[in-house]
């Protein structure tokens, strides 16, 4: 892949980096799903990152993916996508922009807190894109659960964009991975929120 030009720069807690092209790998995550102190340590690290730059940088994302992925993973809270009525409804929502063609989706698993996507939009920004998807499927999730607890999703995300051929198969290889990870299920195949088994989930 030879390095796209960029289109967007910004920073919440997080930097936020769009390319021309870029094939993203987003995680976002429910609403309280991390203790205060990871909290804390997490935008900590974001901070760090504002001051550095090169490898190190890169680390510190790196760690900061791995820090909330591995409370995620480990934590009983909050795990409402794996409601199978709200997992179904998110998996269409991926379906619908797909078909509606706002974004191509390589692979995608809706864990029981969180969602990957790895998507490469081919209308609007991800910024734009990533607000609408969460308002749709917040506002629908609050409907099926009859949720009165505050906010549905966590307010930001982390996204990468993929700098090689190589790293896309890395990414498709973690997400199939997480289920299997997270002591989910034996195989990723018999997780039942993913891509792969999205047409036997919904239909074709």
């Amino acid at each position: 892949m030879d390095r796209p030009r960029t289109t967007a720069f910004y920073r919440k807690h997080l930097p936020h980096w769009e390319v021309e092209n870029g094939v993203y790998f987003i995680t976002i995550r429910l609403h309280g799903t991390l203790p205060r102190e990871v909290e804390l340590e997490l935008k900590r690290m974001a901070g760090e990152i504002a001051r550095t730059d090169g490898k190190r940088k890169q680390a510190l994302q790196r760690k900061i993916f791995l820090t909330m992925e591995k409370w995620l993973d480990a934590s009983r809270e909050n795990r409402f996508l794996g409601e199978p009525a709200v997992a179904a409804m998110v998996m269409a929502s991926i379906r619908n922009l797909r078909e509606r063609g706002i974004w191509n989706v390589v692979e995608y698993a809706i864990m029981p807190n969180h969602v990957h996507l790895f998507v490469q939009f081919t209308e609007g920004t991800l910024w734009r894109n990533m607000i609408n998807f969460k308002r749709w499927t917040g506002r629908r999730a609050v409907r099926i659960l009859e949720w009165g607890q505050g906010p549905f999703w966590e307010e930001e995300w982390f996204d990468h964009w993929a700098r090689s051929e190589r790293e896309c198969v890395r990414i498709i290889e973690y997400i199939r991975r997480n289920p299997v990870k997270a002591g989910l299920v034996n195989d990723y195949r018999e997780w039942p929120y993913g891509l792969w088994n999205e047409a036997k989930l919904l239909g074709e």
